[in-house]
C-alpha cells in the first residue's frame, strides 16, 4: 500500500495549486495527486474558449460582489491568496499577462501554457501525479486510506478537489461529492450555472446576432432582482454570452416560471434621448436611424410592422413609448436554463457550513480538506471561478501541510 503525507484527489487548478502550496510549507513531505483522466487540467484547458481567462483585475475589496453564492465563505481564502497572488505566482515562472476589460489572459492566449507551467513546477517539486486513477472510496481512521481503481493508498492528510458536475466530458462526474454525501456530509445537489438562457418562442432568425452591449434586468414575481450589463449573443434557443451567463448564476435554483427578463438593447442611450431622436428624425426609416447602434437585420425584424410609423408623421406619445420599449425593455419569458453539459460551472456541492473557512478542513472529518468546484460557491464570468479554485486550493494545501 502506497503511503503519502498529503494526497490530493483531482489534478485540476484547485488540486495542482493545493499540491504546490503544501510543498511550500512542508519541506520533504511526500505529496501526490490522484487524477482520473490521462492528463492534468482537462477542464482548465477549455477556460476562456481555450484562451484562459485566468483571473480578474477586480480589487480584493470588490471581489466578493461577483460571487452570487456564499460569498462571505471565501473571505479568508481570497485574502490569503488573491488575484494579485495568482498573477505573481505565474509571472515568477515566466508567464506574461495582459488585461482585457477586467479579465487577465496570458499573452500567449493559450490555456496549455498555464497547464505546462503547473506540470513543470510539480515535477520540480517532486510531486507525483498518478494518472488514470479513480478515487472510489476512503476510510478515515487513525490514518486515511483512499481506495482507487489502482489500489489502496494511505495518507495523513487528504484534499478533495475533484471538481463539480459541469462539462462532464472532462471527467467531472460528481462522484466524490456523492461519496461525501453517503458519509453524512451535507452536499447540495448540482445545478447548472454560467449557462445560456433558453427562451420561449425564441426567434431562430436572430441566431448569431450580437449587440455590442446590452442591459439585462431580472424580475422575479414582478419585482426587480438584478440588473447586469455586458456582451450578449442571440442563439437558436435563446440568449448566451457573458451577460446571459451571469444572469444564470442568479437564476440557478430559482423557479423559472417566476422569472421574466427585460433587455435594453441600447443601454448607452437614455430612454428619453432615444424617444427624442426618433421624434426629431421622423423622416428617416427606423432601421437607418438606429443602424449605428444595432445590426440592421435585428432592427428590420424588430420594426418590420412599424417602419412607416415615424416616416413623416406626428406620432402620439404612446406610440413613441412603444417604439422605445422594443429597444429599451424587450420582455423575454424563459423556458429553462441550459443543461449541465453546457454549463461552465456547477451550483451546489459541499455545504459551506461543513467547512472551516480558515483552513478548508471538513469540520466533522479529521484530516480531510475540500477545495475548488466541489464547494457550494460559484462566481460570475470573468476569471472569478478559476480564482476561487486557486484561492481555496492554496489554503487547503497550506493548511494540510502545516498540520502534518
Amino acid at each position: 500500500m502506497k503511503h503519502h503525507d498529503v494526497l490530493i484527489v483531482g489534478a485540476g487548478p484547485a488540486g495542482m495549486m493545493a499540491a504546490l502550496s503544501a510543498r511550500k510549507v512542508s519541506g520533504n513531505a511526500s505529496i501526490a495527486l490522484v487524477e482520473a483522466n490521462s492528463s492534468a487540467g482537462k477542464k482548465l484547458r477549455l477556460t476562456g474558449g481555450g484562451r484562459c481567462n485566468i483571473t480578474t483585475a477586480v480589487s480584493e475589496k470588490d471581489f466578493l460582489d461577483y460571487i452570487p453564492q456564499n460569498p462571505k465563505f471565501l473571505y479568508k481564502a481570497f485574502h490569503q491568496f488573491n488575484n494579485e497572488a495568482t498573477i505573481s505566482f505565474f509571472e515568477k515562472e515566466g508567464v506574461r499577462f495582459h488585461i482585457e476589460g477586467k479579465k487577465f489572459y496570458p499573452n500567449s492566449e493559450r490555456a496549455d501554457e498555464i497547464i505546462t507551467v503547473f506540470l513543470k513546477m510539480l515535477a520540480r517539486e517532486r510531486i507525483e501525479i498518478i494518472y488514470d486513477c479513480m478515487a472510489t472510496d476512503f476510510e478515515a481512521c487513525d490514518k486515511i486510506v483512499l481506495l482507487t481503481t489502482r489500489g489502496k493508498m494511505r495518507c495523513k492528510k487528504l484534499i478533495l478537489a475533484a471538481g463539480g458536475a459541469s462539462f462532464p466530458r472532462t471527467g467531472s462526474d460528481w462522484r466524490v461529492n456523492r461519496l461525501l454525501s453517503e458519509k453524512g456530509i451535507a452536499v447540495h445537489p448540482p445545478l447548472p450555472s454560467l449557462t445560456q438562457l433558453v427562451v420561449k418562442n425564441a426567434r431562430s432568425q436572430w441566431a448569431g446576432i450580437s449587440p455590442d452591449e446590452v442591459g439585462l434586468t431580472i424580475f422575479e414575481n414582478g419585482k426587480k432582482l438584478k440588473t447586469l450589463r455586458g456582451e450578449m449573443i442571440f442563439t437558436h434557443r435563446g440568449i448566451s454570452g457573458p451577460v446571459a451567463m451571469d444572469a444564470s448564476a442568479y437564476l440557478s435554483g430559482r423557479p423559472i416560471e417566476s422569472i421574466e427578463i427585460a433587455l435594453d438593447l441600447i443601454p448607452s442611450v437614455e430612454r428619453a434621448a432615444l424617444i427624442e431622436l426618433i421624434r426629431m428624425k421622423r423622416d428617416k426609416r427606423l432601421t437607418n436611424l438606429l443602424s449605428a447602434h444595432l445590426p440592421k437585420n435585428l432592427l428590420k425584424s424588430l420594426f418590420s410592422d412599424a417602419e412607416d410609423m415615424a416616416d413623416g408623421r406626428n406620432l402620439k406619445k404612446a406610440q413613441y413609448e412603444e417604439l422605445a420599449d422594443r429597444l429599451k425593455a424587450m420582455r423575454i419569458t424563459l423556458r429553462s436554463l441550459g443543461t449541465m453539459e453546457e454549463a461552465i460551472v456547477t451550483r451546489g456541492g459541499v455545504s459551506v457550513k461543513e467547512i472551516d473557512p480558515a483552513t478548508m478542513a471538513l469540520k466533522r472529518m479529521k484530516d480531510l480538506y475540500v477545495a475548488g468546484e466541489m464547494i457550494d460557491v460559484d462566481g460570475l464570468t470573468g476569471g472569478f471561478n478559476l480564482q476561487i479554485a486557486f484561492s481555496t486550493g492554496a489554503l487547503a494545501g497550506r493548511s494540510a501541510a502545516m498540520d502534518l
